[in-house]
C-alpha cells in the first residue's frame, strides 16, 4: 500500500538513537516517493572529537550529525566516516568530523557543508537539520546544583534531573533557524527516537522555537521508548514537562508491561506496542524496526 495525502515526516533525536529508527524508516515499503523526510539532529556534545573541534574552532558539535550521516551511506563509506584515530596528532579524531569541520571551513556554512558532505557520501535523499548552528552547551538543574556540559549530565542520566536548558558564552537565546521551524510546523509525523534522553533527545527539541513550532504543528506525534525501561515514566514526565503540557499521541514501546502506566496517567496517549529488538542485541533490529514503521504507517490510512 503506498500512503496518499501525507509527505512530511521529522525526526528528533541525537546521533546513534535517531540512526536506529531513521534508516529503517527510510527503507519501508509505504512511504510515497515525494516524501520530505528531515532529521533535527542535537549539537551540543562537548566531548570526544567533537569537543575537541569545538574548543579549537568555536562551532557547534559535529558528532552527532556525523553518525546520522554516516548511517545512510553504504557500509564501506560508514566503516570509513566512523573510524576513529588511536594515536597523536589525531587521537580521538573521527575521520567524518574532520571531513565535515573541512567543509565547514571552506563553506562557513554548517548546511553547506552537511550538503557537500551528503553529496559525497549519502546514498539517500532526507534533510539532516543541526538543532542550532550555535555553538553552546547543554546545563542540568540537579539536586539544586548546575551540571554544565552534555559529558557531565551523561554521568547522572540515570537520576531525576529538575531542568535541563541551553548556555552559550556568545549567545542569550540559542535559537533554531526559519527554516527549520516552518518544516516542523508544516510536518504530517513527529517522530522522538530512542537514545540517550537528556543528551540527545531532549537537546535536540530545546533550541528556542522547536518546542513551540511542534505545539503548533498538526502532525501525529511518536514517541519510541528505550530498551532501558527503568526511568521511562520519569522521563516521559519530563517531556511533557519541557513541551510545555504537550503530550506525544504515541508511544511505541517493547515493555507491554508500561501499557498500564500510559493508559491510567496519560489516557489521551495510545500506547503500541512492537518488538523492537532482536534476540541478542540491546538496540532496535532494522528488520523490526521497519516492520513497525510499515504497519503503523498503512494502519493510519488503510
Amino acid at each position: 500500500m503506498i500512503l496518499k495525502n501525507i509527505n512530511s515526516f521529522v525526526f528528533f533525536g541525537g546521533g546513534t538513537g535517531l540512526s536506529r529508527i531513521l534508516k529503517p524508516f527510510i527503507f519501508s515499503n509505504n512511504i510515497p516517493l515525494n516524501s520530505n523526510i528531515s532529521a533535527v539532529v542535537s549539537t551540543f556534545d562537548n566531548g570526544g572529537s567533537s569537543g575537541i573541534l569545538r574548543s579549537e574552532y568555536g562551532i557547534p558539535a559535529l558528532g552527532d550529525i556525523r553518525k546520522v550521516l554516516s548511517s545512510l551511506s553504504s557500509d564501506i563509506n560508514s566503516k570509513f566516516l566512523e573510524y576513529r584515530f588511536r594515536n597523536k596528532p589525531l587521537n580521538q579524531h573521527v575521520v567524518g568530523n574532520l571531513i565535515l569541520n573541512s567543509y565547514l571551513k571552506k563553506t562557513n556554512s554548517l548546511k553547506s557543508a552537511i550538503e557537500k558532505y551528503k553529496k559525497k557520501f549519502s546514498e539517500k535523499h532526507i534533510s539532516i537539520i543541526p538543532s542550532s548552528i550555535i555553538s553552546a552547551d547543554l546545563v542540568a538543574k540537579f539536586k539544586e546544583e548546575l551540571v554544565f556540559g552534555e559529558c557531565n549530565i551523561e554521568k547522572i542520566a540515570e537520576e531525576q534531573i529538575d531542568d535541563l536548558y541551553l548556555h552559550s558564552k556568545t549567545h542569550t537565546n540559542i535559537n533554531s533557524d526559519e527554516k527549520t521551524i516552518k518544516i516542523i510546523k508544516n510536518s504530517s509525523y513527529i517522530f522522538f527516537s530512542p537514545g540517550s534522553f537528556y543528551t540527545s533527545l531532549m537537546a535536540s527539541v530545546l533550541p528556542v522555537g522547536i518546542i513551540e513550532a511542534i505545539k503548533f504543528s498538526n502532525a501525529k506525534t511518536v514517541l519510541f521508548q528505550n530498551r532501558d525501561k527503568k526511568n521511562f515514566m520519569i522521563h516521559f514526565d519530563f517531556l511533557i514537562h519541557k513541551l510545555n503540557g504537550f503530550t506525544p499521541d504515541y508511544i511505541a514501546s517493547s515493555n507491554y508491561e508500561l501499557r498500564d502506566d500510559i493508559e491510567n496517567n496519560y489516557p489521551q496517549t495510545k500506547f503500541i506496542y512492537h518488538d523492537f529488538f532482536s534476540t541478542d542485541s540491546k538496540v532496535h533490529d532494522f528488520e523490526n524496526t521497519k516492520s513497525f514503521f510499515e504497519s503503523f504507517l498503512e494502519s493510519k490510512f488503510d
